[in-house]
């Protein structure tokens, strides 16, 4: 399946859901970089910035946002709003990301696709594609 970069992904069969999810399944690695400046060696580290770790990086903001969620709920803490904390009610920037790039919607930490033959969600924690049922 070609994709042009300004063009969102439309999945419509789970073969196309496995392609575009395949770079989102491998991540890079970081580089180590050196180098001598007057004299002395500078050594760092870059960050990997591959489609698993940009989409692993936006999930873990929604993460900790759910487990801080859980702990007002522990707490008790009726003052809070605690549907202001509901992840699937609000936008995140990674949801565009998933939207432009695989095509499908952000459930929880899960990426959802509807196509015509079932609904099918993406765990990039676990790098596994489950079948689940359309809630």
């Amino acid at each position: 399946m070609a994709h042009n970069a300004l063009t969102p992904v439309a999945c419509h069969t789970l073969e196309e859901i496995k392609e575009v999810i395949k770079p989102f399944m491998r991540g890079g690695n970081n580089i180590n970089i050196s180098c001598n400046m007057d004299g002395q060696l500078i050594n760092a580290v870059s960050s990997d910035s591959s489609p698993r770790t940009v989409l692993l990086n936006g999930l873990d903001i929604i993460k900790k946002r759910m487990e801080m969620k859980d702990k007002l709920s522990e707490l008790g803490d009726h003052e809070t709003n605690l549907r202001a904390w509901d992840v699937d009610d609000l936008h995140f920037s990674i949801d565009g990301i998933i939207a432009k790039r695989l095509g499908g919607t952000r459930k929880g930490l899960r990426i959802r696709w509807k196509i015509r033959n079932g609904t099918y969600e993406y765990d990039p924690y676990t790098n596994k594609l489950y079948e689940v049922e359309d809630k």
